[in-house]
């Protein structure tokens, strides 16, 4: 079990570290072709809450 800083997870992802819920979810974008504004009407939750979600999974699978 590992606690991880919420900047230390957005360097990771999107190379700042207090990169904020929009530059989340425009390299969510760009690294999953997904964009999920297609299906809700803001970056609020659930959007940012998927797009951490992932940028956490993805930390994860970098520090294996």
């Amino acid at each position: 079990f590992e606690l991880v800083a919420p900047s230390k997870v957005k360097k990771s992802f999107c190379g700042k570290g207090n990169g904020n819920k929009i530059l989340m979810h425009e390299e969510f974008v760009k690294k999953t072709n997904v964009d999920l504004l297609k299906y809700y009407n803001s970056v609020a939750s659930p959007v940012n809450d998927i797009v951490d979600a992932y940028a956490l999974y993805k930390y994860g699978l970098s520090t294996i």
